[in-house]
């Protein structure tokens, strides 16, 4: 019995001897690790696959934004004169190619070097594009507003729009992005995230000096969960990006975050943004997508050229039509209100007939003061011989 039991454990000692060999020669893939290198096709051909489950998309997010004192670029004093903070929202859908975006954010009206708020719309049909920004301070028309006649010029700034693209809808702008950067074969750790860094080729843009980056989670889809610019090693402009698990689509961008750096590295601006609502593969109705000029908009149309690099501009009236503007008219700085009351070309007129009146009353003034003096210096050289 008991040389039974010593053989039985002879045999199992072995058998783990076994089995422990067996993991030397085999071992467990470790977490995280390829088995083979990732190429920059197989990354484009897993965002192409994505791209092709989401048909449309409605998204919007609130955004919070700090812009530290001194942060604003333009003018001679520091703008503004402390930190400000402002709340903002912006929203964009999609469908079939076709695009809307809006925004209502805080501008900063430069001559005034004061803030006010700027609505600003863009949108493409499928034919034609258009976009609408509300007038600034003082400005002669409540808004300004473009015809496109393409959809890439159609699109708004990719800035405040890229996490929402670079996930949803990669092949609008991003695709282009991401090949004109290389694999590093570095790892750059965020949070879960182990995540791949493509840098730009070469690293360093000799013109700028800029290192720009790009860091994608290879465990989740290569979604894409840094932007980064640096200088000198120190980052100028950065944004992250977080994720929440939809039971329908996977992982899906939930917030992100922004940070901008003067060369100092002292902080220039944040922005954090939370979507608030977002509807995935939801018919949208072709209407959405239409964009109106309200009355008193400067349109200034791209697809109807008008000689020396301009294009053909009209205004819209309080009853919807459209009144033709010409440069001259402009010029001579005619009001909203007499663009609506005269024909095209005839607005300003009489303001200028006025000021040449001014001129001509002011030449005749000025030559018969001319003639008083000589002719009283020809009566006083006269009167001394």
């Amino acid at each position: 019995m008991i040389d039974s039991l010593r053989t039985r454990s002879r045999g199992v000692t072995a058998c783990l001897l076994v089995l422990a060999s067996l993991k030397i020669v085999f071992p467990e893939p470790a977490i995280g690790r390829e088995s083979a290198p990732i190429t920059l096709d197989q990354i484009l051909q897993v965002w192409q696959d994505r791209e092709a489950a989401f048909r449309s998309g409605t998204f919007v997010w609130k955004e919070v934004r700090f812009l530290a004192k001194g942060g604003h670029r333009s003018g001679r004093e520091p703008f503004p004169p402390q930190d400000v903070t402002h709340k903002y929202q912006r929203s964009f859908m999609f469908e079939g190619g076709k695009l809307r975006y809006s925004a209502n954010h805080p501008g900063v009206w430069a001559p005034g070097m004061e803030f006010f708020q700027r609505e600003e719309e863009d949108a493409w049909d499928g034919r034609i594009g258009k976009s609408l920004v509300g007038g600034r301070p003082g400005d002669t028309f409540d808004y300004r507003g473009h015809v496109v006649p393409d959809r890439e010029r159609a699109a708004p700034g990719l800035l405040p729009l890229r996490p929402i693209l670079a996930h949803y809808w990669p092949s609008r702008g991003q695709v282009g992005s991401l090949r004109r950067l290389s694999l590093t074969g570095r790892r750059g750790k965020m949070d879960i995230s182990s995540c791949i860094v493509l840098e730009g080729s070469p690293g360093v843009d000799a013109r700028t000096g800029v290192n720009r980056s790009i860091w994608l989670d290879p465990q989740r889809g290569y979604i894409v969960r840094r932007w980064m610019a640096a200088q000198d090693g120190k980052s100028l402009l950065q944004t992250d990006v977080f994720y929440s698990e939809d039971p329908g689509h996977g992982w899906v961008p939930s917030h992100w975050k922004t940070l901008e750096h003067r060369p100092d590295g002292t902080l220039r601006q944040s922005i954090e943004a939370t979507v608030v609502e977002q509807s995935i593969n939801t018919a949208i109705e072709p209407e959405a997508f239409q964009l109106e000029f309200p009355p008193g908009t400067l349109v200034t149309d791209l697809r109807v050229p008008c000689g020396d690099g301009d294009y053909q501009k009209f205004v819209i009236r309080p009853n919807g039509t459209k009144r033709i503007v010409l440069a001259a008219e402009l010029a001579r700085g005619a009001t909203l209100q007499e663009l609506f009351d005269t024909p095209p070309g005839q607005a300003g007129l009489s303001r200028g007939i006025g000021m040449w009146k001014y001129l001509l009353v002011g030449s005749v003034f000025l030559l018969a003061l001319f003639g008083a003096t000589r002719a009283i210096r020809t009566l006083r050289r006269r009167a001394g011989h």
